[in-house]
């Protein structure tokens, strides 16, 4: 895989490859059947509130890592949402939570909630990782 091209799970809102092609990748958007980004050697996954919470409640926040590692890339998970959330306030939850479900082999990546920082985290996880 050139290291300008990124892959993006279909179902990712559209903008998303909008702001990555705007950093200059070449962006396929396809089904990923294991997280929703993924270049050369990294594999990652964007869980925003919503989505954190709902993978809480159904129980995908304990497969996915397992499955994310399984490919042999460096993993990463983007945890996009606002910080002030009164729902974050049960931080110290989540924190263990994130502790019993997350092997260390997966890097956590805290970015505000909306589509350009999370692309510009994207980017930046792929300069310092995924660069020959």
């Amino acid at each position: 895989m050139n290291k300008n091209i990124i892959r993006i799970d279909n179902r990712e809102p559209a903008i998303l490859t909008v702001e990555l092609t705007y950093l200059g990748y070449q962006v396929e958007n396809l089904f990923l059947e294991t997280g929703d980004f993924e270049g050369r050697t990294i594999i990652g996954e964007i869980k925003r509130d919503k989505d954190f919470y709902q993978s809480i409640l159904d129980q995908r926040i304990y497969y996915q890592p397992q499955r994310m590692i399984r490919t042999g890339k460096q993993c990463f998970w983007i945890l996009a949402g606002d910080p002030t959330d009164e729902r974050r306030q049960l931080s110290l939850v989540l924190d263990r939570i994130l502790e019993l479900v997350l092997h260390p082999k997966i890097t956590l990546v805290p970015v505000p909630n909306n589509e350009a920082a999370i692309a510009y985290a994207i980017h930046t996880i792929i300069q310092k990782k995924d660069k020959r």
